[in-house]
């Protein structure tokens, strides 16, 4: 369970970091990144994306990237985008 929460709250944070990276001059909230670049596939699992909040699915697309720096990949790069 804590390696569950540490995968997620690190890929939360990187996900934010790169769009705060992408628009360094403008400051928005993480809510409003996440609404703006998430939601729309995470939130019903939109082409197999995991779901907010099923760690077991996020769990298991850890493990087939390698880790949280295969995770990172994925969030810069996108899938299924």
């Amino acid at each position: 369970m804590k390696l569950t929460r540490k995968i997620l709250s690190t890929a939360g944070v990187l996900t934010l970091w790169v769009f705060n990276v992408q628009a360094a001059d403008t400051a928005r909230a993480p809510d409003d990144i996440i609404a703006a670049h998430c939601v729309a596939c995470h939130s019903v699992g939109l082409l197999n994306a995991p779901k907010t909040g099923d760690t077991a699915a996020w769990e298991e697309r850890a493990r087939q990237k390698g880790g949280l720096d295969g995770l990172l990949a994925s969030t810069i790069k996108g899938i299924g985008i």
